[in-house]
């Protein structure tokens, strides 16, 4: 999670995945690289590492938590978590991130 904030903030990579990232909502063909590398860097790697049940569906949770506070914090800048120290953003997402990689599924009822 450290690595993850550091390198969003770094003045050498940060301002280069926010551009990224806005050209992926803006450009299906960027849209489709950006998936692209993130289902074969983040969730493929997570899938391996996490093994067990559905570790592929997991690891996808993880991406899009880390996702959502990916936007909401360097994109939209979205407050209060866009000005929260990267101590505090850790503390209140570490847990879900982890929860979203080590939580067993379960069944739904299907829909009717």
């Amino acid at each position: 999670m450290l690595r993850v904030t550091a390198v969003w903030e770094a003045p050498e990579s940060g301002p280069a995945l926010v551009a990224m990232f806005k050209s992926a909502v803006q450009d299906d063909a960027v849209a489709a690289l950006v998936k692209e590398a993130l289902e074969g860097e983040i969730v493929q790697r997570l899938a391996e590492l996490a093994g067990g049940v559905h570790a592929r569906r997991r690891a996808a949770a993880f991406s899009s938590v880390l996702a959502g506070l990916i936007t909401t914090r360097y994109l939209l800048r979205l407050q209060p978590v866009g000005s929260m120290s990267r101590e505090e953003v850790i503390r209140l997402f570490e847990p879900q991130l982890r929860l979203a990689l080590e939580m067993p599924l379960r069944r739904l009822p299907r829909r009717r």
